[in-house]
């Protein structure tokens, strides 16, 4: 079974980055050492060496084989789909940059998609329950999140840029040639968030208490 039999398209896609992401971390950690290793006059540590180049290459084929779906899906979307092709194609480090910048675009697309249909079916019911379970809800904005929960904007998104730094799971972040000038540049996971969410309901609920 593939990522993307698994997975919905937009997780499976940055379960596919990861891969790609792992193994450059992967080389360019190799490299370094071995450079180091030079400079220093040291022997070279052969067997860590293709130990690492075989565990890199097993990733490489892991996201070939989970990556070649989304070139059709991109070309659908009418996105350049050739950084991507190309690495697939050559291997070549030097393209994984593009490769990367293909996906996010297909994800960009698949997440908009999902959040339109989701918010047409749904008529623009707000919930203010906070509390109900969000692990198969799609991503969203901050300002969905506020209007969904009935709380503030600003005071959210300040607490989401906090997370951020702390949480790289809890976000996606869409590129920057597909979202509108008025378009958030990134959108949560509601499972990843919502103990702020519920935080911020519980804080609210108490200020709103009248006093005994």
């Amino acid at each position: 079974m593939t990522l993307t039999e698994e997975l919905p398209a937009g997780e499976a896609i940055e379960r596919i980055i990861q891969l790609l992401n792992e193994a450059e971390r992967l080389r360019i950690t190799h490299n370094h050492e071995a450079a180091n290793a030079a400079t220093l006059g040291e022997p070279a540590d052969w067997d860590k060496a293709r130990s690492i180049q075989q565990r890199v290459s097993q990733l490489k084929n892991q996201f070939e084989k989970a990556a070649t779906p989304f070139i059709i899906l991109a070309q659908s979307y009418d996105i350049d789909s050739s950084p991507l092709d190309d690495f697939i194609r050559t291997g070549d480090d030097a393209l994984v940059s593009g490769a990367i910048r293909v996906l996010r675009q297909v994800q960009g697309h698949i997440l908009r998609t999902h959040l339109n249909t989701t918010s047409a079916s749904r008529g623009g019911d707000v919930n203010h329950t906070g509390s109900q379970s969000s692990q198969s809800e799609a991503p969203a904005s901050c300002a969905q999140l506020a209007e969904k929960h009935g709380i503030g904007k600003d005071a959210l998104r300040k607490r989401l840029n906090r997370e951020r730094t702390n949480n790289h799971g809890c976000y996606i972040e869409i590129d920057d040639t597909e979202r509108g000038p008025r378009e958030d540049k990134y959108l949560y996971r509601p499972n990843a968030v919502q103990h702020i969410i519920d935080d911020m309901l519980k804080k609210q609920t108490s200020s709103e208490r009248p006093a005994r």
